[in-house]
């Protein structure tokens, strides 16, 4: 499969829409959503082959959210000890 043209690739961008801007993850569309599929399916989202269980069972996979969570963390740790030094 080839690489689409610059052509293509700005045709595609300009089809996109925004569906919302700045509003928080938990109260976004798409999480709405993820948490009505859920809701309706429950283990069988799971059971039935909806959702890959390697993705969401794999502890290889759990390492690098838990890597990133801690990173978004010391983020917050630093610019909170940046924000007091400048006080």
């Amino acid at each position: 499969m080839s690489a689409p043209h610059s052509s293509e690739v700005g045709a595609a961008n300009h089809d996109r829409k925004v569906l919302e801007a700045d509003v928080p993850l938990s109260r976004s569309l798409i999480w709405r959503l993820q948490r009505e599929f859920y809701s309706r399916r429950g283990i069988h989202a799971w059971t039935d082959d909806k959702i890959p269980s390697f993705i969401t069972s794999n502890p290889f996979i759990a390492e690098i959210y838990a890597q990133i969570v801690a990173g978004f963390l010391c983020d917050c740790v630093e610019s909170e000890r940046r924000e007091s030094a400048q006080i």
